[in-house]
């Protein structure tokens, strides 16, 4: 007998979350293999002891492309959540009805298709809803799909620095600029901080410090200006798809 409604859906939601999980293994696994590496270079351009300003440099050629298959991965993904979403729905209507445009208030273009209870949750998952319909979870979902249909999803490199410097008694931090760069390339400039001196008699200080680079890959949202994290992105929407299916199914939805 063929699977068909909620069971259905939450068969392709499973797949879904295993391309989201092997996206993200196939992302660290690559972070691994293309470490970015860094070392710190001091200048006294500020007049030591006054202080001391601090860069924390690229020193090696990390890779500025990611690998095509992100990007077919996450459309394998998305597929499989937009067809649970219409799984759930099916027979009563081809497709998950996904209403971007806000309409006048107190109008509905579902009809009498489902039941009040299934309507009322439909409709309070819409991205409609929300000041920027195409960042709502499932507007991203309608935008991402639509687009995998005709064009390969576009997935970026975006790498955010993090250091810790461990302060001791021989100088403080004053100030601290961390930068976001979409493209890493030896010479660039990740972060930059200034030391100064506890003691002012003090001739020189020991830096101690850890650095931490968060790799995060991108992809682009059609129809906005917004570029999201990838595998948290793809996260919220898988969360949101098992919220409705969850729901549809304690309505009775067969």
């Amino acid at each position: 007998m063929p699977i068909a409604g909620i069971a259905s859906a939450k068969h392709k939601l499973r797949r879904a979350l295993l391309h989201i999980d092997d996206l993200d293994g196939q992302i660290q696994s690559y972070h691994t293999d293309n470490p970015v590496d860094v070392e710190i270079r001091t200048t006294d351009r500020y007049g030591w002891p006054e202080a001391m300003e601090c860069e924390v440099v690229v020193i090696n050629d990390p890779p500025s492309e990611v690998p095509d298959e992100w990007g077919l991965v996450a459309g394998d993904a998305l597929t499989n959540m937009r067809a649970a979403l219409d799984h759930a729905v099916h027979p009563h209507s081809w497709n998950f009805p996904t209403i971007i445009k806000k309409i006048e208030e107190g109008s509905s273009p579902l009809g009498c298709i489902y039941s009040d209870a299934v309507t009322a949750i439909i409709e309070s998952h819409q991205p409609r809803n929300v000041d920027v319909p195409r960042l709502h979870p499932l507007g991203m979902l309608c935008e991402l799909v639509n687009t995998d249909k005709h064009r390969q999803l576009l997935v970026a490199n975006h790498v955010s620095a993090r250091l810790n410097v461990q302060q001791t008694g021989e100088f403080e931090v004053t100030e601290q600029e961390d930068f976001r760069k979409d493209d890493l390339r030896r010479g660039d400039v990740i972060c930059k901080f200034r030391v100064k001196p506890v003691n002012a008699e003090a001739e020189k200080v020991t830096l101690t410090y850890r650095y931490r680079l968060d790799a995060s890959p991108i992809i682009d949202i059609p129809e906005t200006s917004e570029y999201r994290p990838i595998v948290p992105t793809l996260r919220a929407i898988h969360e949101e798809v098992g919220v409705i299916l969850d729901e549809l199914d304690t309505a009775g939805m067969p």
